[in-house]
């Protein structure tokens, strides 16, 4: 959708305003459409393939992806309460990866309060995050999820200086 906003084309997610000619407005549709389609992962294209009309296109993904049944609900959910820290990626890709399926239950319009955000975070991360899940809920009555992921982001960023401070002094006493 930013995308569509920012090219301008997003009007083709409407009906045809009377002030656009025929020809413009299937200029804007197959722009449009053409937009959606680069978004979309190699095995989601072929179901939309042919459609000409953004409007059709766009209903088309969200019956498809977005429909707000229970089975949808309850997937996502699953997903949310078993998410775990996956070894080897970023801090910042997990947090991204969270989010995502954050995003994609508002989208089904399920709310999950701020809080238990916060406590899911904390329990998707590895054991060696003990003593930081520990800091941060320490004396504490609630707990918030924008403290939990900046906390996560700040410790990253810690550790990482911690290991450059180290080198460069292993280096200094090597050149000694």
């Amino acid at each position: 959708m930013d995308l569509l906003f920012r090219e301008g084309s997003d009007i083709a997610l409407s009906s045809k305003p009377k002030d656009i000619s025929d020809e413009d407005w299937e200029y804007v549709n197959r722009q449009a459409c053409g937009t959606i389609r680069l978004c979309l992962a190699k095995d989601q294209k072929y179901f939309v393939m042919k459609e000409t009309m953004a409007l059709s296109l766009w209903k088309k993904l969200e019956d498809k992806y977005m429909t707000k049944s229970i089975e949808n609900r309850l997937y996502l959910k699953k997903k949310l309460f078993r998410f775990q820290y996956k070894k080897g990626i970023s801090m910042i890709e997990h947090l991204d990866n969270y989010n995502k399926i954050l995003a994609d239950l508002q989208n089904l319009d399920v709310e999950i309060i701020d809080e238990d955000k916060a406590l899911l975070l904390l329990n998707s991360l590895p054991d060696t995050y003990e003593h930081l899940t520990t800091t941060l809920l320490y004396g504490k009555d609630e707990v918030k999820f924008i403290d939990v992921s900046n906390a996560l982001v700040n410790n990253k960023y810690r550790k990482k200086d911690q290991l450059d401070h180290r080198d460069s002094t292993s280096e200094a006493l090597t050149v000694a």
